[in-house]
Protein backbone atom coordinates (compact mmCIF):
# COMPACT_ATOMS: atom_id res chain seq x y z
CA UNK A 1 0.00 0.00 0.00
CA UNK A 2 1.62 3.27 -0.60
CA UNK A 3 1.55 6.28 1.50
CA UNK A 4 -1.16 7.81 -0.73
CA UNK A 5 -3.49 5.26 -0.45
CA UNK A 6 -3.03 4.46 3.62
CA UNK A 7 -3.55 8.25 3.86
CA UNK A 8 -6.94 8.01 1.75
CA UNK A 9 -7.96 4.84 4.04
CA UNK A 10 -7.27 7.15 7.06
CA UNK A 11 -9.31 9.66 5.88
CA UNK A 12 -12.57 7.62 4.90
CA UNK A 13 -12.27 6.06 7.94
CA UNK A 14 -12.52 9.28 9.67
CA UNK A 15 -14.88 10.44 8.10
CA UNK A 16 -17.25 7.44 8.65
CA UNK A 17 -16.56 7.46 12.11
CA UNK A 18 -17.52 11.05 12.16
CA UNK A 19 -20.47 10.79 10.37
CA UNK A 20 -21.64 7.53 12.50
CA UNK A 21 -20.74 9.83 15.59
CA UNK A 22 -23.12 12.87 14.27
CA UNK A 23 -26.16 10.88 13.13
CA UNK A 24 -25.89 8.96 16.46
CA UNK A 25 -25.81 11.78 18.38
CA UNK A 26 -28.40 13.50 16.45
CA UNK A 27 -30.66 9.93 17.24
CA UNK A 28 -30.48 10.48 21.17
CA UNK A 29 -31.51 14.28 20.48
CA UNK A 30 -34.59 12.83 18.68
CA UNK A 31 -34.70 9.65 21.47
CA UNK A 32 -34.47 12.28 24.27
CA UNK A 33 -36.87 14.47 23.08
CA UNK A 34 -33.91 17.60 22.74
CA UNK A 35 -34.35 17.86 19.41
CA UNK A 36 -37.76 16.90 17.32
CA UNK A 37 -37.42 15.12 13.78
CA UNK A 38 -38.22 17.67 11.56
CA UNK A 39 -35.76 19.62 13.38
CA UNK A 40 -33.45 17.09 12.78
CA UNK A 41 -34.46 16.89 8.97
CA UNK A 42 -34.11 20.72 8.49
CA UNK A 43 -30.88 20.67 9.90
CA UNK A 44 -30.13 18.14 7.35
CA UNK A 45 -31.49 20.21 4.44
CA UNK A 46 -29.91 23.21 5.55
CA UNK A 47 -26.28 21.94 5.71
CA UNK A 48 -26.35 20.25 2.58
CA UNK A 49 -27.68 23.31 1.05
CA UNK A 50 -24.52 25.13 2.84
CA UNK A 51 -21.72 22.41 1.44
CA UNK A 52 -23.88 22.66 -2.44
CA UNK A 53 -22.95 26.71 -1.83
CA UNK A 54 -19.73 26.04 -0.90
CA UNK A 55 -19.10 23.39 -3.49
CA UNK A 56 -21.49 23.79 -5.94
CA UNK A 57 -19.86 20.75 -7.94
CA UNK A 58 -20.58 17.93 -5.29
CA UNK A 59 -24.53 19.10 -5.67
CA UNK A 60 -25.45 15.70 -7.00
CA UNK A 61 -23.77 13.70 -4.00
CA UNK A 62 -24.24 15.55 -1.78
CA UNK A 63 -28.74 16.22 -2.59
CA UNK A 64 -27.99 12.14 -2.71
CA UNK A 65 -27.09 11.65 0.80
CA UNK A 66 -29.23 14.53 2.04
CA UNK A 67 -32.09 12.71 0.57
CA UNK A 68 -30.09 9.19 2.05
CA UNK A 69 -29.96 10.13 5.53
CA UNK A 70 -33.55 12.13 6.04
CA UNK A 71 -34.71 8.87 4.94
CA UNK A 72 -33.25 7.13 7.49
CA UNK A 73 -34.10 9.28 10.29
CA UNK A 74 -37.83 8.84 9.24
CA UNK A 75 -37.34 5.37 8.98
CA UNK A 76 -35.43 4.52 12.07
CA UNK A 77 -38.60 7.40 13.52
CA UNK A 78 -41.47 6.24 12.25
CA UNK A 79 -43.44 6.07 14.84
CA UNK A 80 -42.64 9.51 15.97
CA UNK A 81 -45.81 11.96 15.40
CA UNK A 82 -43.86 14.88 16.77
CA UNK A 83 -42.69 16.27 13.32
Amino acid sequence: MTGLEQRLREAEALNLLTNRLLVDYLSLQIESGAASLEGVKTLVAFSAKEVVRGSPALNDETRYFEKVLIDRFDATFADRADG
